[in-house]
């Protein structure tokens, strides 16, 4: 009963607030050409025209040319970044799996096939215990190393795409 009371209370009090709130005042000012102004227009910014006295001002403020230039320091930033970039040789990217197996003469014998067929890629060897990984591959973007898997599909039946740490060549 003590709650259904507070809910009636607040009902009214809410109620109230917004009769008041909603009271018609006089709020507008009616000068002699009947344009009606809200009394809030009093306190918003208003546009002065330039006139020949301000336009002198602002012109000479405007002939100031500018001291200090930022094209340096932004310059001098990017040496830096270009330099530490210099010693980055590895990055995230993909690689073409080819054999993933227990037996190293297999693996040996997949990496001559690849190095016959495609002499300019780089084929790497992992040993993870205890299976071997041929790897073929360094790009950067899943649709080079899916350009790859295309051309290996048809030799090799177990071709994978991976993401893995790849070498950045210059």
């Amino acid at each position: 009963m003590n709650t259904r009371i507070r809910v009636y209370f607040y009902v009214f009090l809410m109620g109230l607030f917004l009769i008041v709130g909603c009271k018609a005042g006089n709020n507008t000012v009616t000068n002699k050409k009947n344009t009606n102004t809200s009394v809030s227009s009093t306190w918003r910014p208003r546009f002065v025209p330039e006139t020949a006295a301000n336009a002198s001002a602002s012109s000479s403020a405007s002939e100031i040319p500018a001291t200090n230039s930022i094209n340096l320091q932004i310059n001098t930033l990017l040496d830096s970044i270009a330099y530490y970039n210099k010693f980055i040789d590895k990055a995230m990217g993909y690689r073409v799996i080819v054999y993933s197996g227990i037996n190293r003469e297999d693996a040996n014998k997949v990496k001559e096939k690849i190095y016959k067929r495609f002499p300019d890629i780089d084929v790497y060897t992992t040993y993870k215990q205890p299976s071997f990984k041929v790897k073929v591959g360094d790009f950067f973007t899943r649709l080079e190393a899916q350009k790859m898997y295309n051309q290996l599909r048809n030799n090799f039946p177990n071709v994978l795409v991976i993401e893995d740490e790849i070498i950045i060549h210059r």
